[in-house]
């Protein structure tokens, strides 16, 4: 439940529940982010090459407003990252092609 903290008055402690499962995450090596005007989809998957399969682990949908505060967050993290152990060297992006997801 919500509770509010006498000492920072505009700061509201939230308890998030979640199941095992969620809590031990999931490893995604391929996102895929399309957009309308009203929503960012985003597909987080985990691909094999041999033989090429594949499997959504989580589709994300974000306001545009949100999806633009989650990427200055995400920037933000990268940058002290790169201070603490330097300069993230960029893989090459996997050959396109066609996914399926049912």
């Amino acid at each position: 439940m919500a509770e509010n903290n006498p000492s920072k008055p505009n700061q509201v402690k939230i308890q998030i529940q979640a199941d095992e499962e969620t809590k031990s995450g999931s490893y995604c090596n391929t996102t895929f982010v399309r957009f309308t005007h009203e929503e960012f989809v985003s597909d987080f998957m985990y691909i094999l090459a041999q033989p090429p399969y594949g499997k959504l682990h989580s589709r994300i949908v974000m306001s545009p407003g949100h999806i633009k505060r989650f990427a200055k967050m995400l920037n933000q993290n990268i940058a002290h990252y790169e201070q603490q152990f330097g300069p993230i060297k960029e893989s090459p992006a996997p050959p396109q092609k066609d996914v399926i997801i049912n």
